[in-house]
């Protein structure tokens, strides 16, 4: 990705109400930046791809449509297209799970851990029972709500696909043993 985002962002303004302010984060397939919907103050996550990279951006929107109002996944403001960028505005969100691993220097309490552990089984069922199959969780796409909660959220819907709960899968996703 260019540094055509970086430079862009930084004025871009989606839907004439959300201003991007800094950038958060990065991964191979877009940018995640912070931002304001300037009509209620509120502090919103933003995601960008240049539009003709790929259609990842188009899936997670659609998945996080499909899980609408289930508990641990934020919630998607917007999505949709602002000049040569594809964007997408869900709820902003604390750190990840990775970010308080290093913070600790890997050492936390076994509560702390049952506890994680716990959150993280409710939130693939959620999504497990919504036909949805993750496909790329990780420490980085476990993000607490905020600074002063314990509560996690599950991002990062990119890679995901959506399968008939009822019918049984006859491929194979994601990485195939050795």
């Amino acid at each position: 990705m260019s540094e055509e985002i970086d430079k862009t962002s930084m004025t871009l303004v989606v839907e004439g109400k959300y201003r991007v302010t800094t950038k958060i984060g990065e991964g191979s397939f877009g940018k995640i930046f912070a931002g304001v919907n300037s009509l209620t103050d509120e502090e919103i996550a933003i995601k960008i791809e240049k539009s003709s990279e790929s259609s990842l951006l188009k899936n997670e929107a659609k998945i996080y449509k499909l899980l609408e109002e289930s508990p641990g996944i934020p919630r998607l403001r917007s999505y949709g297209k602002e000049g040569i960028f594809n964007y997408m505005v869900i709820d902003l969100l604390g750190k990840s799970l990775e970010d308080c691993r290093v913070e600790c220097g890997g050492c936390l309490s076994l509560k702390t851990v049952l506890g994680i552990g716990l959150q993280m089984l409710r939130r693939i069922e959620t999504v497990h029972e919504n036909g949805i199959i993750h496909r790329d969780i990780k420490p980085e796409n476990l993000l607490y709500h905020d600074k002063s909660s314990d509560d996690l959220k599950l991002i990062d819907f990119g890679l995901s696909v959506h399968v008939d709960p009822h019918e049984k899968l006859t491929k194979k996703l994601g990485t195939v043993p050795l």
